[in-house]
Parts: C-alpha cells; structure tokens; sequence
C-alpha cells in the first residue's frame, strides 16, 4: 500500500475571472495548507439509551494558508491585492480548485482527477514578517463545493463537472 505525497493534494487559486479562470497552482512559498473542515456535531442523549448518540450536522470549512511573497507568482498577486485593498464584499471573493491527483481515471487519452471547485472569501491575517514578507490569509469556504473533475495540461488544470462520452 503506498503512501500518497502531499503534492498529490494540489490547490489552485483562480487568478482570471469566473467567466475565463485562470487556474493558478498554490505552491510556491507555501509549506504548509490544510483544509479544517470545522463540523458541526450535536449530541443527544436519549432516555433509553445508556450511551449519548452524535450526529454531523454541517460543516465550515477554512484553509489557513502562510505564504512568503514571491513578486511574480499569481497567488500572491491576489492575495496581496485583497490585503492592499483591505478588500471586503465580492471584492474579498476568490475561487478555489481542489485537485486529488491521487484519485484518477482515465476516457480515451486523457486523465481526469476528482476535483472540487469552491467560492471562498479571504481574511488577511497578517502581513510581514522577518527577512522575507509573508502574508498569513485564511479562506473561509462558502456554501457548498462544484464537484467534478479536471484533467491537467502543462500543470494547469481545467475543471469539469463530468467526464465528456466519446461521441
């Protein structure tokens, strides 16, 4: 049983617009990205049981992301963007790209990764650093996630919610 390396956790920001994304990998910089996916449980203990039942009820989710700035690298762009702008609203809104490059399955020549697609609102934490700048962002997922697909050309992914049939 071989152990899966984090890269085949990839994440992308969307550095275009919705209508033209432009798929942007989180990578440099970066040592560190988990998802905490904060679920809401309740308990309950019932009168006739000896033993408190649980129950997911939602979740809300949040990625914390620590990154060194790197001028050019697109993530940073618009995360520093959003910070410059002390953007709020819409104008704090980023989509985010979920790639399980682990999870594969193949239609003709290509190979398509199980993906997921969220809107996120980014909360600047902080912004500076010793030596080299960094800024600390956490992006506080909204509703619930486009499920689907992508296929990755050249590094960069393109999103699917179903694998297209060979006609």
């Amino acid at each position: 049983m071989a152990k899966i390396k984090r890269y085949n956790f990839a994440h992308f920001l969307n550095t275009g617009t919705k209508l033209n994304p432009v798929w942007s990998r989180i990578n440099k910089g970066v040592t560190e990205l988990s998802i905490d996916y904060a679920a809401e449980v309740t308990t309950e203990q019932y009168i006739g049981d000896k033993n408190a039942s649980s129950g997911v009820e939602n979740y809300a989710p949040t990625a914390g992301v620590s990154m060194v700035a790197f001028q050019e690298d697109p993530c940073f762009v618009l995360i520093d963007g959003i910070r410059k702008a002390r953007a709020t609203g819409e104008d704090a809104e980023v989509q985010l790209l979920n790639v399980n490059v682990y999870d594969s399955t193949t239609s003709g020549s290509l190979t398509y990764y199980t993906a997921e697609k969220q809107d996120c609102v980014v909360e600047i934490t902080s912004a500076g650093g010793e030596g080299n700048m960094s800024i600390e962002a956490t992006l506080h997922f909204n509703g619930d996630p486009t499920t689907g697909y992508a296929t990755i050309v050249d590094g960069v992914p393109i999103f699917t919610e179903n694998i297209p049939t060979s006609a």
